[in-house]
């Protein structure tokens, strides 16, 4: 059990954390710690965005028909956060 907690993304989670974009496949036990992760992030104030490619195995970002549609949503992703389009109070503290 240490050493599950020690590997968890969620525990690792600090004020210092840049914003954050899921994109998941369909299956719901691939998301397993987001919604956690989620809250924490919302308790410190970082801002943080979830995408779930419909019809899409686990390992779906390198191959068509996924690719592209999980690729859009990084590039909008990183244009809203370096662009300076994301509300002030979410974006990643300086």
């Amino acid at each position: 059990p240490e050493v599950w907690r020690e590997a968890s993304p969620v525990n690792h989670i600090t004020g210092e954390m840049p914003p954050i974009l899921f994109v998941n496949s369909s299956v719901p036990r691939f998301h397993a710690g987001r919604d956690e992760a989620i809250r924490r992030l919302e308790q410190l104030g970082i801002y943080s965005e979830v995408h779930t490619i419909p019809d899409s195995p686990h390992s779906f970002w390198l191959f068509h028909p996924w690719f592209e549609p999980a690729a859009g949503h990084i590039i909008e992703f990183l244009d809203k956060i370096f662009g300076n389009k994301a509300p002030q109070s979410s974006l990643p503290k300086q």
